[in-house]
């Protein structure tokens, strides 16, 4: 019987109540660039890679997870640039506190427009009871989308890697996105990856992935700070979630319990700047996390325009 986290469907106000700790995200000082690999330059891979990163009280990184991954060793980089970041602790009650938050690692070979990888996430396919040790899919081959094609809007694709690591069914994420440009679709059919495995064994896994286009000095504006749902502001609403998986540690200690995210749902639709306000650990953290940065939003509203809104978001693992 599988076992999986199961989620609330909904999203929570931000309001805090008497017995709910104040709690405040760190705030990044220094941020050292990561660097590229040999075999990234090479290959013509440009994305992001999205961290974990569990800042302790003196505002220095501690545990820092790979949450989504480019391959091609640009993992390994971005988490050896992070360790170095120095952050403005994060407070709880106003005591500087260790809080987990998200990080996002660019990497960009040329200041021309083209396509990069922006989201990635994978789920292995496994049917079985015991679906552990597993080991997702990387990226080994990459070819970038001609750069022709780019829109203002990203592409979202979903699709299936074999056991031989060669995508296929390649599509739209969900039917209210826009059709994949014909140049996404060819150049994924073109990606090959080693594949996932499952106790030591090749398995074919779903994979979704978010290809963003732009130059290098076309990225995101400075942020304003999100709004508060209330008054002429709108609150985001769920339209396509994925669930997370429970991790092994977790699933061994047979722990239960909610996640609870604090994030920015962007004018996009997109989940950002994720922080964790009460964790379980084991992982589960990490797992809820992973799982939010793939869900779809209709973005919150202000005066009937979509902008950037704070909310919190309920992940409950149940084992089934």
């Amino acid at each position: 019987m599988r076992r999986s986290g199961k989620l609330v469907a909904c999203l929570v106000p931000v309001l805090l109540s008497a017995q709910q700790p104040v709690q405040t995200a760190p705030v990044l000082v220094t941020q050292a660039p990561a660097s590229y690999t040999q075999e990234a330059r090479a290959a013509g891979v440009q994305g992001s890679v999205l961290l974990y990163v569990h800042v302790m009280p003196d505002g220095r990184p501690g545990n820092v997870t790979v949450l989504q991954s480019l391959g091609f060793g640009l993992d390994e980089k971005a988490v050896e640039a992070v360790r170095s970041w120095e952050y403005t602790p994060g407070k709880v009650n106003g005591e500087p506190a260790a809080v987990a938050v998200s990080a996002e690692v660019p990497f960009r070979i040329s200041a021309e427009r083209g396509w990069s990888v922006r989201r990635t996430n994978s789920r292995v396919n496994y049917s079985g009871r015991n679906p552990w040790p597993q080991v997702p899919p990387v990226l080994a081959k990459y070819t970038a989308p001609d750069a022709g094609s780019c829109t203002d809007e990203a592409a979202h694709a979903t699709f299936v890697i074999s056991n031989e690591g060669v995508p296929e069914l390649v599509s739209a994420t969900t039917p209210m996105e826009r059709p994949l440009p014909k140049a996404v679709r060819d150049a994924i059919s073109e990606w090959r990856f080693t594949p996932a495995t499952v106790r030591g064994k090749p398995a074919s896994a779903q994979q979704t992935v978010r290809l963003d286009c732009g130059d290098a000095t076309s990225a995101e504006p400075e942020p304003s700070p999100p709004y508060r749902v209330g008054g002429v502001v709108t609150a985001p609403r769920v339209l396509a979630k994925i669930d997370p998986e429970y991790s092994e540690e977790a699933r061994q200690a047979k722990a239960q319990g909610t996640v609870l995210l604090s994030v920015v749902v962007d004018r996009s639709g997109r989940a950002k700047n994720l922080q964790i306000v009460r964790g379980l650990g084991m992982g589960l953290d990490e797992r809820a996390m992973a799982a939010v940065l793939q869900w779809v939003f209709a973005p919150g509203t202000r005066n009937g325009t979509p902008v950037d809104v704070r909310a919190q978001i309920e992940v409950n693992f149940r084992l089934l």
